[in-house]
């Protein structure tokens, strides 16, 4: 089997889980949910990204053999519901490379587990506060007007990796993107995800001028203050 399709779904949505299985044809792998984990249960709440270890559980069931791409199976819950399962198999593909980083991040990261015996996975807030420190220092004011204004075309080597730049035409982040893979611990790799003994390992980095996109955005900027 080369293919997986998995799709999430409740209510009215159902039916447009059996016409993409029709779609798909015999020759894909379809999973569908539509009870399992129904928005504003106790599950839903407390793990709302879990339905990736479902899906990853199912899929392998139906006899899916490859790789599994994912944007947020390193959200709280979910690592611990993989477990050992999808080892080598289950990617994460986002704006941090894998649980350390190296440099001041990873005693972040350790620091925010001492403290709150939790995961630090967030790593946006960092490049969100660098953004918003270093406005307000060059415009040397707090005015929200001033502080995006400074912010247009900013760009500095963030502490979470990498250059990034606060792109002028519509106020979006470039940013490096990462590819990382579930596995053991090891030598290398020594941070524990939710006490595991498993991490997420970084593959590959995408530089921002490899990851960014072109935009046709027509921002509507107030005037400056």
């Amino acid at each position: 089997m080369s293919r997986c399709v998995v799709n999430v779904a409740t209510g009215r949505y159902v039916t447009g889980q059996q016409r993409l299985k029709a779609m798909l044809g015999d020759h894909t792998a379809f999973m569908g949910w539509a009870n399992e984990l129904p928005p504003g249960s106790q599950s839903h709440q407390s793990y709302p990204y879990q339905f990736k270890a479902f899906a990853l559980k199912a899929a392998v069931e139906a006899g899916y053999q490859g790789k599994f791409f994912t944007y947020y199976a390193g959200v709280t819950g979910t690592p611990t519901a993989l477990g050992t399962n999808g080892a080598g198999k289950v990617f994460v593909i986002a704006y941090a490379g894998g649980a350390l980083m190296g440099g001041e991040y990873d005693k972040d990261v350790y620091a925010f587990k001492a403290k709150y015996n939790d995961d630090f996975y967030t790593g946006a807030i960092i490049r969100m506060l660098e953004a918003m420190t270093l406005a307000m220092a060059q415009s040397k004011s707090t005015d929200p007007v001033k502080v995006a204004f400074a912010m247009e075309g900013l760009k500095w080597k963030s502490e979470l990796g990498g250059d990034v730049e606060m792109r002028k035409a519509d106020h979006q982040l470039q940013q490096p993107l990462y590819i990382s893979v579930w596995q053991k611990t090891d030598a290398k790799h020594p941070y524990s995800v939710e006490n595991t003994g498993m991490t997420f390992a970084q593959v590959v980095e995408f530089p921002n001028y490899v990851s960014s996109t072109p935009t046709s955005c027509q921002m509507k900027r107030p005037s400056p203050s």
